[in-house]
């Protein structure tokens, strides 16, 4: 299903490539994407993997053009969602520090090792599909590719983190149909839930956690 974005990148004056030209390779998923999907900062990163790449270089602690694009985003200034940001940070580096322990925190899941049996719990009370049948990835799926990316990571996290988070969770439910979060009076406490936004497959993994995160802070 083709699909163009709410908000679209154009090319520069006098550009020989069209609109819907591919211009690169992302460089975390292989996706080849065109300039109303992308943006060649310095890695090329389609539209999907930056946010993600932004939240992981806000727990790590690591610089990235990602983590930029991501802060300048005007959601991620508004002080309301920064709080639950802030939140959502928490959870995440405490959940990252507990990665291999055989003792978790009382009374929640860890969201780096447990995403899987979380989201099964949740989709099954919340799935409220449509009568088109939207294509969603699987728990399992979006589960083990969390635990492979982020539990091999030490969380350090940066200053400007929650600010991050929000910025880069504004970008990709913007991607995947949502809206602007920062026009939203509820924000970010009740973010829509990752596999019933209008096109699930366009928010990555890390996205799913972070919204699940959201949801329990």
């Amino acid at each position: 299903m083709k699909k163009t974005p709410s908000t679209v990148m154009h090319l520069p004056v006098g550009s020989s490539a069209a609109a819907n030209d591919p211009i690169g390779t992302c460089t975390d998923c292989g996706v080849w994407a065109c300039s109303m999907h992308a943006t060649r900062y310095a890695a090329f990163q389609c539209a999907i993997c930056l946010p993600a790449a932004a939240v992981v270089s806000a727990v790590t602690g690591s610089a990235s053009s990602a983590a930029n694009a991501a802060k300048s985003a005007p959601a991620a200034n508004r002080s309301d969602l920064l709080i639950t940001g802030r939140r959502v940070l928490q959870r995440i580096v405490g959940d990252m520090r507990h990665v291999g322990l055989t003792i978790a925190p009382a009374g929640r899941p860890n969201l780096i090792t447990e995403l899987t049996e979380t989201l099964e719990a949740e989709m099954a009370t919340n799935r409220q599909l449509t009568a088109d049948e939207r294509p969603v990835p699987s728990a399992a799926d979006v589960g083990a590719a969390v635990s492979n990316r982020m539990g091999r990571l030490e969380p350090n996290p940066r200053e400007d983190a929650p600010a991050i988070i929000v910025g880069a969770v504004a970008m990709a439910y913007h991607l995947a149909g949502e809206g602007d979060i920062a026009e939203r009076a509820n924000g970010l406490q009740q973010l829509q839930r990752p596999w019933l936004v209008e096109t699930p497959l366009l928010l990555d993994p890390v996205l799913w956690m972070v919204a699940v995160a959201t949801q329990e802070v």
